[in-house]
């Protein structure tokens, strides 16, 4: 129901994160939700890999890759429309490219 920063969490010698997004579960009028894949070297600066397309409804699984890739990762949701709520879960699998 709110715009949140999800927790940081290494990805070490990777190169690219394949990612799935599933919503389950969606209310409120007008609702949106626009999902992005955030990276840091230093763990203070972060800047945006890539991003989902704004999502309305609800959707069995998108796929993404996003890369290049720091020494960390964190998801970024933002939420809006009126009394917008959401239900969704992202799968991730880091991946090296050699």
């Amino acid at each position: 129901t709110a715009t949140d920063t999800g927790t940081a969490f290494a990805t070490p010698q990777a190169d690219s994160i394949n990612a799935t997004l599933v919503i389950s579960a969606v209310t409120g009028t007008n609702p949106t939700l626009d999902l992005t894949l955030e990276t840091t070297a230093d763990g203070t600066n972060y800047y945006t890999v890539g991003t989902f397309a704004q999502q309305t409804t609800t959707q069995a699984g998108l796929a993404r890759i996003f890369g290049p890739l720091g020494a960390t990762c964190r998801w970024k949701w933002t939420i809006g429309g009126t009394t917008p709520s959401f239900t969704f879960a992202v799968t991730s699998t880091l991946s090296r490219d050699d």
